[in-house]
């Protein structure tokens, strides 16, 4: 998307005024303080500062030094993405509040898009501490590394092939660090994944990235599931769903590619049953850590 088809859409959906656009194109190539920002524009500097912080609270435009302050819009994109990942933010936070009340006397909620299946996955991992996962077609974002730059290209080669990595960049970002701050505040998850899936991803490990890039990802990995928070088991068996689940909740969906069919669940009966399920697998399974080496060894 062109720089000015984005300002398009943010005065469309947004509802950017005309003077929060010709501040962003003023910075396109050059970064100004607030005086110039006013000649440049023609907005009255009694007035320049209200949409220099409107833009400043969403992330659009950065500030840099004190006396005098200057600012910037570089890296458009990225600025962009912050913005929106912000407003994504908002709206979780709102669908969780609504999400509050309907759960008073809802216990099933379905789950037909990507979007829905995230906001609510993203919902538990902050309000929930204790997790069991069993990954269909898929792995725990841990294996997609928390660098951009390695998960870029982890997001670029499955995009399409697995809905935990989505075209839309927004979205995985904002699972990304949901998960990633998860994992290092000491949450606890308990990972179920099947062996062909992990036999695919060091295949792809192979072809995306060089020895030196493979050893830092894989210590990665390790270090995490040394802190004892993160346990991963390899089952012998490919599982035909996805299913998060917490002490009271279980989201559980088939999934077909980007095709998502699946429910919300708050039934402390119902996830018995499946908790039950979840040890049967894990007695079946091999500890990913204890097997690491021979798991890891050849790649």
């Amino acid at each position: 998307m062109g720089r000015f088809k984005l300002f398009d859409m943010l005065k469309v959906k947004y509802s950017f005024r005309e003077n929060h656009i010709l501040i962003m194109e003023a910075l396109l190539n050059k970064n100004y303080g607030a005086d110039n920002l006013s000649k440049k524009t023609g907005i009255p500097k009694g007035r320049i500062y209200e949409f220099l912080n409107f833009l400043l609270k969403n992330k659009i435009i950065t500030s840099l030094g004190k006396h005098p302050k200057v600012y910037s819009i570089n890296p458009l994109s990225e600025n962009i993405a912050n913005f929106l990942e912000l407003k994504f933010s908002e709206l979780s936070e709102n669908e969780a509040a609504v999400r509050a009340i309907q759960m008073g006397h809802k216990r099933i909620i379905p789950l037909n898009t990507s979007e829905s299946l995230i906001s609510n996955i993203r919902w538990l991992l902050v309000t929930r501490k204790s997790f069991k996962e069993i990954t269909s077609i898929s792995l725990p974002h841990l294996f997609y590394t928390n660098d951009p730059d390695k998960f870029e290209k982890f997001t670029n080669f499955f995009s399409g092939k697995e809905f935990t990595l989505s075209p839309n960049r927004v979205l995985n970002k904002i699972i990304r660090d949901t998960l990633w701050f998860a994992y290092k505040n000491s949450k606890e998850f308990i990972y179920v994944i099947d062996k062909s899936s992990l036999i695919n991803y060091k295949k792809t490990l192979l072809e995306l990235f060089s020895k030196e890039e493979i050893a830092e990802i894989l210590d990665e990995i390790k270090g995490v599931l040394e802190n004892k928070n993160v346990e991963i088991y390899i089952s012998p068996t490919t599982n035909p769903y996805y299913m998060l689940m917490t002490e009271t909740e279980v989201i559980l969906t088939a999934i077909s590619q980007q095709s998502i069919g699946g429910v919300f669940i708050r039934n402390k009966g119902i996830v018995s049953v499946y908790e039950g399920m979840v040890h049967e697998m894990i007695e079946k399974s091999d500890n990913l850590l204890l097997k690491w080496d021979k798991v890891f060894g050849n790649v």
